[in-house]
């Protein structure tokens, strides 16, 4: 498969992040405990949370001073690697 591998992202209630990818497959993260990380406390405004876009390789959000808050792709596998951990 060439291109991107992100098909698109969604910002859903309770800080829970939809990654759809171009295999058809589906991540949910639950953002939630990263919010208290200097890295992610942006998005607990939800006009920043909501604004989540991708170009294919990086998941950005920015707030309303034009700051980004990104995350790259192999960062959702990581992320979602470490969810089941805690399961």
């Amino acid at each position: 498969m060439t291109g991107p591998p992100i098909k698109s992202v969604a910002a859903h209630r309770g800080y829970v992040l939809r990654v759809e990818w171009r295999n058809g497959s589906a991540t949910l993260l639950n953002m939630r405990p990263r919010l208290q990380s200097p890295r992610f406390g942006a998005l607990r405004d939800e006009a920043v949370w909501k604004s989540v876009t991708t170009d294919g390789r990086t998941i950005r959000w920015i707030d309303d001073m034009g700051y980004s808050y990104e995350m790259a792709e192999y960062e959702v596998n990581q992320f979602a690697r470490s969810e089941e951990r805690r399961v």
